[in-house]
């Protein structure tokens, strides 16, 4: 490999780096400490095959030639950068940044002890694993990867959350308990990984550069979760508006209750909202609303008559309106032809797409929630002989909380006297500031309105007794599928302690 490169001094090229890249406000809090470092400085675009930052450039090779043992503190590209083959360093003690001042394009990134900067955007067309406290990720940009791995490595974690500017179909990331067993062996091939003596793998990092050098991919295909769509079509059809009704999503059998039983479920999708509501037993009773800004929708069937068998004829009904900041709303009958209800026949059509979607996720997540977390296996957790002993006081200042990394562990025991059901909490810590946030998930076995007695996922908004618990919308999927994976290692965490 080949490049054209100037050997600079930090002190020359230190204004063109962004303010709050880490070697920048490092020098500048230490009063120039690291003017005199080296910086292998590319002015314009760079292209190379691969990169290695314990060789970057092949700069430590020929000076350690020369008798010389320089390291350089970066390499700086003015440009855009594109790795044909693979971003890579063995040493994650320490080894060279990487600072982009464009975009960064890499069909794999596998570092460690350094900071990857970039001011455009961060494409990498299969793996990105950053490894060990020493090394972060910065990107001003948008991020694309098949797979992002993240080991004890920094990173804008809130952004991958939020699907801010994210785009990567598959994400591990330690400090959230998703890389066990069963994630690893899915995503990387076998020969990439060694077993330990309890036979769970590690990632080779040694074989995954023999794989790179080859041009051979470290990670399996991608099998997207097959969801079943619950749907006869996709059209706005009674059939399928009555199928919301029969969703196993709400209760059965509810008993007679003063007024009426009414079920919803409803849920907000970035500034859309949707609202589902039936009556299960009564043919008929569901009925739809969609909003958008200001623009709402309502469908409900209305009785048109009677048929020609005399049994009451139904016709679904659409009405629209513009809502108000303030005053009365005013409801008005849809009407296609007209050129002022064109876009909520737009909004409707979106919408309804994006329910049906959103619905068939929503009955796969719950099936599998009930699937996963059932009354015997919730029960078998709270029995477990070391949780019985030492883990079981859940109130005030006797609480005995279990912690795991920044996951922390909660139990109580069933106690009717206090009408206290069983419940496993899982609560994690998202900040380490003065005043933490967290997350809960609490597995509480519930008596439901119609007799049935299950667990059922909860939350709460805030971090103490005084905030009350509720039951996860079923629309949040990703609370679900976190509970279940969650709910699986604290599972194997307990069974390993009780064993010791």
């Amino acid at each position: 490999m080949s490049t054209v490169y100037q050997r600079r001094l930090f002190s020359e090229i230190k204004e063109k780096l962004p303010k709050d890249c880490w070697a920048y406000w490092r020098n500048e809090k230490n009063k120039g400490e690291l003017d005199n470092e080296i910086v292998l400085y590319c002015k314009g675009d760079l292209q190379v095959d691969h990169l290695d930052l314990n060789d970057a450039l092949g700069f430590q090779s020929l000076t350690t030639a020369a008798g010389n043992t320089e390291f350089p503190l970066m390499v700086l590209v003015e440009g855009n950068c594109t790795v044909d083959q693979y971003i890579y360093n063995e040493d994650t003690d320490g080894a060279t940044g990487l600072v982009v001042l464009g975009d960064l394009k890499a069909r794999n990134i596998v570092v460690g002890g350094q900071e990857i900067y970039v001011t455009g955007n961060l494409e990498v067309a299969e793996l990105y694993w950053g490894d060990y406290n020493h090394g972060e990720l910065k990107v001003n940009g948008s991020i694309s990867a098949e797979v992002f791995v993240s080991t004890d490595y920094a990173f804008d974690w809130k952004r991958f959350e939020n699907k801010d500017r994210v785009f990567v179909n598959r994400w591990l990331w330690s400090e959230q308990d998703n890389i066990d067993d069963e994630a690893v062996l899915a995503l990387f091939d076998k020969e990439v990984l060694i077993l330990d003596e309890e036979d769970e793998p590690i990632i080779w990092r040694e074989k995954i550069l023999e794989f790179f050098q080859a041009g051979k991919p470290v990670i399996k295909p991608w099998e997207k979760e097959d969801i079943p769509f619950v749907f006869d079509s996709g059209d706005f059809h009674p059939l399928n508006i009555l199928r919301l009704r029969q969703s196993p999503l709400f209760l059965d059998d509810l008993p007679a209750m003063e007024g009426d039983h009414m079920q919803r479920v409803e849920y907000w999708r970035g500034e859309d909202f949707s609202r589902v509501q039936v009556q299960k037993d009564i043919e008929f009773s569901e009925s739809l609303y969609f909003q958008r800004g200001n623009m709402a929708l309502h469908v409900i069937w209305m009785e048109q008559g009677v048929d020609a068998e005399g049994n009451p004829d139904y016709q679904i009904s659409v009405r629209v309106a513009n809502i108000p900041e303030t005053g009365q709303t005013d409801w008005y009958f849809f009407d296609p032809s007209l050129a002022a209800h064109e876009p909520f026949g737009e909004m409707a059509m979106q919408m309804w797409t994006a329910l049906q979607n959103d619905w068939s996720a929503m009955e796969y997540w719950q099936a599998k929630f009930r699937e996963a977390i059932t009354m015997e296996r919730v029960q078998l957790v709270l029995d477990i002989s070391i949780v019985k002993k030492e883990y079981s006081n859940y109130y005030g200042e006797n609480a005995n909380p279990l912690w795991n990394g920044n996951f922390c562990y909660l139990f109580r025991q069933e106690d009717k006297q206090q009408g206290h059901a069983s419940r496993i909490s899982i609560i994690k810590q998202l900040t380490q500031d003065d005043e933490p946030e967290f997350a809960f998930w609490h597995f509480e076995i519930t008596r439901l309105p119609n007799g049935e007695i299950r667990p059922l996922l909860m939350t709460q908004d805030g971090n103490g007794h005084e905030f009350q618990t509720y039951e996860v919308s079923k629309a949040d999927i990703k609370m679900y599928k976190d509970a279940i994976r969650h709910f699986n290692a604290m599972e194997k965490y307990l069974n390993a302690m009780n064993e010791e």
